[in-house]
Parts: structure tokens; C-alpha cells; sequence
């Protein structure tokens, strides 16, 4: 291998780790911070990262076996193929919490799941919101 191919390979590898980083990594950190009730948010924080470092540890001692069974490039496309169907669920399944206090996002989750990729309707604050206003008399000064 030439050294410019090696320089590439490591530019890579760090590019790859970035984005990862950036992106569908994070994604058990935010489900065990943000989406489970409070009731059971500690407990769910606590499935949600034995299941992440339990399928880190699968990947990484599975991934010699992929790489000489499939070859390299057969290999890869799995994984592309899980990072594929990883976008998809975000996409349709994951709604944006940003801006939205525990009560709203668990309101979020309340709905049926054909719904989840839709967004809150934050217009209804409260029950009452239904009720016109009444209207607001300034005085002079």
C-alpha cells in the first residue's frame, strides 16, 4: 500500500468516527436521556445502554468474521444496510423533542405509533386552549 493510500485510509477512518459520533451514536444516549417517562426513566437509561454496549461488543467480535466470510466489501454493505434501515426509523419513527419540555415529549409518545414521526401540535397549551380568548383591555395613561 502506498503511503497516499494509507494517509486516505487513516483520513477516513477519522472522518467515519466523526460522523458516527455526530449522528446514529448519540442516539441511545438521547433515547435513555429524553424519551422514556419519568417514571421509569432511570430503568430505561439503564436498558438503553446495556443494549448499545452489548451490541458494541457483538459488532466488534463478530466483525473479523463478517470481514473474512463476506469479504471486505460484503461486510461493509451490511453494515451500510443497518445504517440504512437506522435512518429510516429516525426519519419516520424518531420525532424532534428540541424545544419541548418532559411533558411534551412524553405527550409525544402517548400517540399511536403511525403518528410518532408527525409533530406535537404545541398550539393546545392547555385543556382550556379550546376556549376563545377573552379580550385584553388597556388602559390609557
Amino acid at each position: 500500500m502506498t503511503k497516499g493510500a494509507s494517509d486516505a485510509a487513516i483520513a477516513m477512518i477519522f472522518f467515519h468516527a466523526m460522523g458516527w459520533a455526530i449522528g446514529l451514536y448519540s442516539l441511545p444516549y438521547l433515547f435513555g436521556a429524553e424519551l422514556w417517562p419519568n417514571h421509569i426513566r432511570s430503568f430505561g437509561g439503564t436498558i438503553s445502554q446495556c443494549f448499545h454496549w452489548f451490541f458494541y461488543f457483538a459488532i466488534t467480535k463478530a466483525t473479523p468474521s463478517l470481514l473474512s466470510g463476506l469479504h471486505q466489501w460484503g461486510a461493509f454493505i451490511l453494515f451500510d444496510g443497518f445504517c440504512l434501515l437506522a435512518f429510516v426509523y429516525m426519519y419516520f419513527f424518531v420525532p424532534e423533542t428540541t424545544g419541548l419540555g418532559l411533558e411534551k415529549i412524553n405527550a409525544l409518545f402517548e400517540r399511536p405509533l403511525y403518528m410518532l414521526g408527525r409533530p406535537l401540535d404545541t398550539r393546545r397549551e392547555s385543556p382550556l386552549s379550546d376556549e376563545k380568548p377573552e379580550s385584553m383591555w388597556v388602559e390609557k395613561v
